[in-house]
C-alpha cells in the first residue's frame, strides 16, 4: 500500500471515489465546521450525533453506558456501510483521540474500503482552550457527562501528533493531511472520480 504523509504545504485533498475519510483532532478544534464546508452533508456521519441520538433513547437505569458506547459503534457501522452503498465517499466526523481506542475503532470499521484518509487536526492548543464550548446539554446532565479539563486536552492534542506515524502503519492509510490552524481554510478538496 502507498503510504502518503504529507506535511509539506498544500492547497488540494485528493479524496478518491470510494474513500472512507476519517476526521482527528481534539475536541473543539473545529473539525465539524470544516468539514462541512468541504464534503456534502450526506456524506458525513457525525459520531457525536450519533452518541447524542442512542442516549436520548433511554435513561441511565436502562442502559449503562458501555451498554451505550456499544449501541452508538453498531449505529456508526450501520450508518457507515450505508453510506458506502450511495455516496461517493464517506467522511466521519470523527475517531476517537486516544490511540488505542482510535486504532480499534479504525481497524473494526475500515476494513472494506479502497482508500482510507486520515485528516489530522493539528491545532493551536490556545485558540481550541479559547474557543466557546458548547453547553452542557440536558443529556450530558442525565448521563453525568463531563468535558475533559483543559490539561488533557492539551495532553492529547500533543499526544495525537506524535501517534500519527503510528496510525498510519497500522491502519494502512493510503493518505494523511494534516491540517494546521494556518491551512484549514484554504483547503480545496477535490473528489477524484
Amino acid at each position: 500500500m502507498n503510504h502518503e504523509t504529507i506535511f509539506r504545504k498544500f492547497d488540494v485533498m485528493d479524496i478518491p471515489k470510494g474513500s472512507i475519510v476519517l476526521l482527528c483532532g481534539v475536541q473543539n478544534c473545529g473539525k465539524s465546521t470544516w468539514s462541512k464546508k468541504h464534503f456534502k452533508e450526506e456524506c458525513i456521519i457525525n459520531t457525536d450525533d450519533v452518541f447524542y441520538s442512542i442516549l436520548e433513547k433511554y435513561s441511565p437505569a436502562e442502559k449503562t453506558f458501555e451498554e451505550i458506547e456499544m449501541l452508538t459503534s453498531l449505529e456508526i457501522k450501520r450508518l457507515i456501510d450505508e453510506s458506502k452503498t450511495k455516496n461517493e465517499y464517506t467522511v466521519v466526523d470523527a475517531v476517537p483521540t486516544e490511540y488505542e481506542e482510535r486504532i480499534s475503532w479504525i481497524e473494526d470499521f475500515c476494513t472494506e474500503f479502497k482508500n482510507v484518509i486520515l485528516i489530522a487536526f493539528k491545532s493551536n492548543i490556545l485558540e481550541v482552550l479559547s474557543n466557546p464550548r458548547k453547553p452542557a446539554s440536558h443529556l450530558d446532565k442525565k448521563w453525568s457527562i463531563t468535558f475533559p479539563p483543559q490539561d488533557y486536552i492539551v495532553m492529547a492534542n500533543h499526544g495525537l501528533l506524535q501517534e500519527i506515524k503510528s496510525d498510519i502503519i497500522r491502519i494502512g492509510a493510503t493518505k494523511t493531511y494534516i491540517l494546521s490552524t494556518e491551512n484549514k481554510n484554504s483547503i480545496k478538496c477535490e473528489i477524484n472520480w
